[in-house]
C-alpha cells in the first residue's frame, strides 16, 4: 500500500495516474496507520504497565517501521535541501541526493524527540466516540496518533490540487514526469472526499467545533 509497507494485491498497478486518483483516499489509509500505532502504544501502556513515554516509544517505532520511514526521508531532504541551498536551483539538487547531511540529522532528532515528548505528555488513552452527541470527547495519545496520522493526510491532495509539481530530474523523473500531467486527476470533489472522511472520523472523537479548527488549521498550514 502506498506511503507504507502494508501489502497490496498484486494486481495493483502503480501507475501515476492511479495515485493522482487514490489521493482523496490518503486520510483513510492515514486512519488506518492510525488505529494500528494507537493499539500498539494502548497496549504497551495498558496490557504491559508500560509508562507512557516508553509506550510512546515503542508505538514510534512501529509507526517508522510501517511506514517505511517514507515522511521522515522527506522531512530529512527538505531540511538538508532548505538549511544547505542558498538557491532554488540547489535546494531542489539537494533535495534529490539520497544522502542525509547535517541538516537532515538534525530535524530528524529534534522531531523524534518532540514527538516523544507530546506523546507522553498526553498521557493514557480515553476513547470517546460519542463526539457527535454529547460533550465527553476522547483524550490521552491514541487518539491523538489516530487523528494527526489522518489529518496530516489531508495536506497530500490539497497541495497537489493547487499547487504546481516541481519538474524531477534524476532516475525517477519518467515516474514524476507524468505526475505534472496528470495533477488535474486531484479534483476538488476527491479533495472534498478527503475533507468530509477527515471531518467525520475526527469529529466522534474531538466533537465537530474542534475538528473543525484542525483542519482549518492543517489546510492554512499547507497552504
Amino acid at each position: 500500500m502506498f506511503i507504507t509497507r502494508l501489502p497490496s494485491p498484486s494486481w495493483i498497478d502503480l501507475h501515476p495516474g492511479f495515485l493522482m486518483r487514490g489521493m482523496g483516499y490518503f486520510p483513510i489509509a492515514g486512519s488506518v496507520l492510525g488505529g494500528m500505532i494507537a493499539i500498539v502504544l494502548d497496549s504497551m501502556d495498558v496490557s504491559f504497565g508500560l509508562p507512557t513515554v516508553v509506550a510512546s516509544a515503542l508505538a514510534i517505532g512501529f509507526g517508522l517501521y510501517v511506514t517505511g520511514c517514507f515522511h521522515e526521508d522527506g522531512l530529512a531532504d527538505s531540511a538538508d535541501g532548505l538549511g544547505g541551498g542558498w538557491s532554488k536551483t540547489q535546494v531542489l539538487k539537494i533535495m534529490t541526493d539520497s544522502r542525509v547531511g547535517t541538516f537532515g540529522c538534525a530535524a530528524l532528532s529534534l522531531f523524534l524527540f518532540v514527538k516523544l515528548q507530546l506523546l507522553g505528555s498526553l498521557g493514557r488513552s480515553h476513547w470517546e466516540l460519542g463526539g457527535f452527541q454529547n460533550e465527553r470527547f476522547s483524550s490521552g495519545a491514541g487518539p491523538a496518533i489516530l487523528v494527526a496520522q489522518m489529518l496530516s493526510r489531508l495536506s497530500a491532495p490539497y497541495l497537489i490540487r493547487t499547487r504546481d509539481y516541481i519538474a524531477e530530474v534524476g532516475p525517477k523523473s519518467p515516474f514524476y514526469a507524468f505526475m505534472i500531467e496528470a495533477k488535474h486527476l486531484v479534483s476538488w470533489s476527491r479533495v472534498s472526499f478527503a475533507t468530509a472522511y477527515c471531518f467525520i472520523i475526527s469529529s466522534m472523537l474531538y466533537g465537530p467545533v474542534f475538528t473543525a479548527f484542525l483542519i482549518i488549521s492543517v489546510l492554512a498550514l499547507a497552504h
